[in-house]
């Protein structure tokens, strides 16, 4: 029997991405991305043959710069009508990187009076910017390796402001790699460039602070999504400084069990309901989110052992966060009537 072939992710014409993928590239939660098209109409994807929702990469795009608004204090009923270049004007104002109309005009986008120093790891993306050194505009390439062990050592003695890396440089263990790639680069956005690879691999890079972007990209269209994500970047509201780390109080080891199967949350976030507002899918959906945090943590506590214990809090308060949600849900099930 032929073996299962690894799943891919990549949009293609007439296909494109499923909501789950989405919601790893952009950080936004499905039933958000739902409500956001069905109210709003913030974007309008296709339908498969079986009438599940396919993004293209302008909806991932475009979710990404109205995340990045509502961020900021937007309402999404304000923002979802804008054009792309509207919502990149506003941005651009929040982030104060640049004259008026800066939106549109790349050029015109500095750093301190300089250029924007770039970081490549790819040997065909390295060869693609020196064939078109003209249109990188105030991009300046200051390292470009094939290897990311070699990159690494680099960016250790030349800073970065934006590390450019192809997906396939970062060989079978990828999130391993582009975490020590940004820790040597100390770039500002960290920028991923792919045509294939597995969900989980994609997945594991977003949620460790990749920016995602599907190719293959013109010069052009690098340029315009390094600008893109670099405003949303600087245009994030400065978080709330703690003085000190957040008391956890001391209760059981480990975390409660789970009071729900992946299988029972799975139905909870598609199950219709009579109560306000989805309660079971809202709930279902931060469940979701929580646990998958929660395996995360132990997955880099297991693989970082300088991190240890700030890991070990991070999936101690996050799985006693999900067990306080799991038990509003049996309330919710109960009044709903819902039974799994």
């Amino acid at each position: 029997m032929a073996g299962r072939k690894k799943s891919a992710t990549r949009a293609t014409p007439g296909r494109g991405y499923r909501i789950g993928t989405v919601s790893h590239l952009t950080g936004i939660d499905p039933h958000t991305i739902r409500a956001w098209e069905r109210r709003y109409q913030a974007i309008r994807p296709g339908r498969s043959e079986g009438g599940a929702r396919l993004y293209s990469d302008h909806d991932v795009a475009r979710l990404q710069l109205i995340k990045a608004a509502v961020d900021t204090g937007d309402a999404i009923s304000t923002v979802a009508p804008l054009s792309d270049d509207e919502l990149r004007s506003r941005l651009a104002q929040v982030a104060g990187l640049a004259r008026k109309e800066v939106a549109a005009r790349l050029d015109d986008l500095k750093l301190e009076g300089r250029a924007l120093r770039l970081g490549v790891l790819g040997g065909l993306l390295a060869e693609q910017l020196r064939a078109n050194a003209a249109g990188l505009a105030q991009l300046d390439v200051v390292v470009a390796e094939t290897g990311w062990m070699d990159c690494a050592d680099a960016l250790r003695s030349q800073p970065v402001d934006v590390l450019l890396v192809a997906f396939e440089t970062l060989g079978t263990s990828p999130a391993e790699a582009f975490r020590t790639l940004k820790a040597a680069s100390g770039a500002r956005l960290c920028l991923i460039v792919y045509e294939f690879g597995r969900r989980r691999d994609l997945a594991q890079l977003a949620d460790i602070g990749a920016k995602l972007v599907h190719g293959p990209l013109s010069v052009a269209q690098l340029r315009r999504a390094i600008f893109d994500l670099l405003v949303i970047h600087e245009s994030r509201k400065p978080r709330a400084r703690l003085e000190g780390p957040i008391e956890i109080p001391v209760q059981e080891a480990e975390p409660p069990a789970r009071l729900f199967t992946d299988r029972q949350i799975a139905r909870l976030a598609e199950i219709a309901s009579s109560v306000d507002c989805e309660c079971p899918n809202h709930l279902s959906s931060l469940i979701s989110n929580l646990a998958r945090f929660e395996a995360y943590s132990h997955e880099c506590k297991n693989q970082s052992p300088e991190d240890a214990v700030l890991h070990s809090r991070l999936a101690l308060g996050t799985g006693r966060a999900r067990a306080v949600i799991e038990q509003l849900l049996v309330e919710v099930c109960a009044h709903d009537g819902i039974r799994l």
